[in-house]
């Protein structure tokens, strides 16, 4: 700091107005661009289990997101629906009915496509279709128009509709070159001919930079295809307006990170769904960036014991994005966003996690429970803070993470949202974050869940940078609360081990 002192008193008053100045700058800028603002209100914990310098439980209020603007006009009105020209169209094929699960190109954008939903919220400007896409941002780039071609069985050529809303889901503000999560949302339209309302949605649909492209580069299967009636209520207790089916009850999933790397020791997999299992999720989710083939064939075993039983499953998504484009850590916020609907539509909580990672809660034994005494009216997502977990190995076989690693740091750090992690209720959520929501539907809140109710356990295996750095800041208590699971977790991975083999390494120095 010498260059300050030798700064005159002048040099410094300008220096500070100018920090200032450019910090005013950035608040400004990230509130415009996140297009919402927060207010705080406390509520009050008189029994923390985490004794933090301020043990107030914070209740974020979240106002308004935009919602997409609706576009339910006649056929015959301009930017309406259209039934393309027959000039040779061929219709999308999916053999043996499933999607491709590759990203996909746009014909002169910039963009890539993914995943395509049907979203039947009208509070959020449903029926529509909703693209998981990646993409270069407009407030740095020409991205241009784009369109959509609407597929239907019984059809040979696609209705057209658009422009489609390219709506971020979360920015990168200094590096205007990288590609970062988007939706496209088409319009559901009135499409007339036995396809109008009340009529089956499109079976595909495609992204195309101009009106009835005749060979487009895309082809997404829509993945979920009802609509709700007209009478459905978006205020009604079990809404799945989203799409989903009805009577979803409690049911949980749970969406990790993607996967990559090949030196991944599948038993802390093994041990991660047999956990969630018992907690009470039904189908876990993984995205396959890069995975060992004894991974797979782990993972592979689940998915085919849930289609022979329809057990609680394994679903592996493949997500082989393109290493040509500069992306956000294996593309995680595109992969949070696809799970939050791909569960949401058959489950009416959705998590999202890691795999060093799992929601503990204190008073319950399971999630069931656990939610049930949560649950709060007009609350979309609920944030679990989070707790440090030093790992160790008592020499017990197997080794399991959670029923040998019992030391934690006596506060949750840093208290608050920060390094919070999510259930979201599905039906009421609109763009998910990797520790909290991005946007949730109008007049739905988040609510930090106060610790001694329940916490986000972090076994992660090394320590974090501030751990590493100020060791003397924090404390560690032991904490034996995973132990209430140890019989059947055991029983459950060890029948695991013996149907998959024992691994070359199963050591606690093994990460992810």
């Amino acid at each position: 700091m010498k260059f300050l002192r030798r700064m005159s008193r002048s040099q410094r008053r300008c220096l500070t107005t100018a920090a200032a100045a450019l910090l005013l700058l950035v608040i400004l800028v990230y509130r415009k661009d996140f297009g919402h603002t927060y207010r705080w209100s406390n509520l009050s914990s008189p029994d923390c289990v985490f004794p933090n310098d301020d043990p107030n439980c914070k209740h974020r209020v979240t106002d308004p997101p935009i919602s997409p603007p609706t576009k339910d006009v006649p056929e015959d009105s301009p930017g309406g629906p259209e039934w393309c020209p027959d000039v040779g169209f061929e219709r999308p094929a999916f053999p043996n009915g499933r999607e491709p699960q590759a990203w996909q190109s746009v014909r002169h954008r910039n963009l890539t496509v993914f995943s395509a939903f049907l979203d039947g919220r009208r509070r959020i400007g449903g029926p529509l279709i909703r693209i998981v896409a990646s993409g270069l941002q407009e407030q740095f780039n020409d991205v241009g128009p784009l369109f959509c071609s609407l597929w239907y069985a019984g059809r040979d050529r696609p209705a057209t509709v658009g422009p489609a809303v390219y709506d971020r889901i979360y920015p990168s503000l200094f590096h205007p070159e990288m590609w970062v999560a988007h939706f496209v949302l088409c319009p559901l339209p009135v499409t007339g001919g036995g396809d109008g309302a009340g009529g089956p949605p499109p079976f595909a649909v495609s992204v195309t930079s101009r009106p009835c492209e005749a060979t487009p580069s895309n082809a997404l299967m829509l993945l979920n295809r009802r609509i709700p009636a007209a009478e459905d209520s978006d205020d009604a207790d079990d809404d799945d307006g989203g799409g989903g089916g009805g009577g979803r009850g409690t049911s949980f999933a749970a969406c990790f990170a993607p996967v990559y790397g090949k030196a991944v020791n599948w038993t802390v997999f093994v041990e991660w769904i047999e956990l969630h299992r018992i907690l009470g999720v039904r189908t876990a989710y993984f995205y396959n960036y890069t995975m060992s083939a004894d991974l797979s064939r782990v993972l592979r075993g689940y998915a085919e014991e849930k289609r022979a039983a329809a057990a609680a499953a394994v679903e592996v998504v493949q997500w082989k994005y393109p290493q040509d484009k500069l992306a956000n850590y294996f593309s995680q916020h595109e992969a949070i966003n696809d799970c939050l609907y791909r569960a949401g539509h058959e489950h009416r909580y959705v998590a999202v996690v890691d795999i060093d990672e799992v929601v503990a809660p204190r008073r319950h034994a399971n999630w069931t429970g656990m939610m049930r005494a949560l649950a709060r009216p007009r609350v979309g997502a609920y944030l679990f803070q989070h707790a440090y977990f030093r790992r160790n190995s008592t020499g017990e076989r197997p080794y399991l993470v959670t029923q040998q690693s019992l030391w934690r740091t006596d506060v949750v750090t840093p208290p608050g949202k920060i390094r919070c992690k999510a259930v979201y209720v599905a039906s009421d959520a609109v763009k998910a974050n990797i520790h909290f929501p991005y946007s949730l539907a109008e007049g739905f809140d988040e609510y930090v869940v106060p610790p001694e109710l329940a916490v986000l356990h972090h076994y992660r295996p090394e320590p974090m940078e501030s751990f590493r750095n100020h060791p003397e800041r924090f404390r560690f208590v032991e904490d034996r609360l995973m132990r209430r699971y140890n019989k059947e977790l055991t029983a459950r991975v060890r029948k695991r081990l013996n149907d998959y083999g024992t691994p070359r390494r199963d050591s606690a120095g093994v990460g992810k």
